[in-house]
């Protein structure tokens, strides 16, 4: 009988791949808080403030990867925009 090597049985420990960086673009609220949406996965999120938003997309990002590679980095990128009228 054959032995079967499984990866548990391996001597070595091997990282999780991980896939690509997330873009998130955020913008700020009417109310103050902040929105957090995927630019590429189906993913979106807020928080009443910075670090709130930041945790809350950590674990959109977990539940939307629980059974695949997790991205290799989160990018936030906050968008502000704002009308100027010349006098």
């Amino acid at each position: 009988m054959a032995s079967v090597k499984t990866a548990s049985s391996s001597p070595c420990k091997t990282r999780p791949r991980v896939g690509p960086e997330l873009v998130f673009e955020v913008t700020q609220d009417a109310d103050g808080g902040y929105v957090a949406e995927c630019l590429t996965e189906n993913i979106f999120t807020q928080g009443d403030t910075w670090p709130e938003l930041r945790v809350n997309v950590t674990e959109a990002v977990g539940a939307q990867f629980f059974d695949r590679p997790k991205p290799r980095a989160i990018r936030l990128h906050l968008v502000r925009d704002e009308v100027l009228i010349p006098a």
